[in-house]
């Protein structure tokens, strides 16, 4: 197998990461469990089967997370294939478009505005580029660890089943413990 082919077998692990990202944002308002990242979703929503069907069924509004459209969808076994988000990490807001299948990041709008775009301020700029960066890879791999670990997805994936179902919030689950640079968590 190619490592092209490789890539695309894997594609759908970015849609579940943006599924799992919105149920964890709908269910603890916002706070998804990697330290004090919040992600909310607003403006459009897509979404899609993993596998090559051809109905997509895109949401849009100021708070499509919250339309009853969304659960039905996803209880056809559609996954958020893109989705505009914001993040609030330590205090800064951010908004970009993620798109499932790659996790390219798009439209990605930068905290700092105006002044005059002298080094200092190009050096701040990408020092918060960065941060942004660092934050999304940490809850990419939370959720990586619980979705590769058998116990862990089970788990995890019971509850937002439920929710999903039902709509209702799921049991309580305990914090993803944050893979730290070494490797260990």
């Amino acid at each position: 197998m190619s490592l092209l082919e490789q890539i695309e077998s894997k594609a759908f692990l970015g849609e579940e990461f943006l599924t799992w990202l919105l149920w964890r944002s709908e269910t603890r308002s916002a706070m998804i469990g990697v330290g004090d990242i919040e992600v909310h979703f607003g403006g459009t929503i897509l979404l899609a089967a993993p596998f090559g069907e051809a109905e997509e069924v895109t949401l849009k509004g100021d708070s499509p997370a919250e339309a009853p459209e969304l659960l039905a969808t996803l209880r056809q076994g559609k996954l958020v294939r893109r989705a505009q988000t914001r993040w609030v990490i330590e205090g800064i807001e951010w908004h970009v478009t993620v798109q499932g299948q790659t996790l390219a990041l798009s439209g990605l709008k930068l905290p700092l505005r105006g002044g005059a775009l002298d080094a200092a301020m190009i050096d701040r700029r990408l020092e918060l580029l960065d941060g942004f960066g660092e934050a999304f890879d940490r809850v990419y791999e939370a959720f990586l660890e619980i979705r590769l670990s058998a116990a862990g997805w089970k788990k995890e994936s019971e509850a937002l089943r439920h929710w999903i179902a039902g709509g209702a919030e799921p049991s309580p689950l305990p914090e993803i413990v944050e893979i730290t640079d070494d490797g260990e968590s």
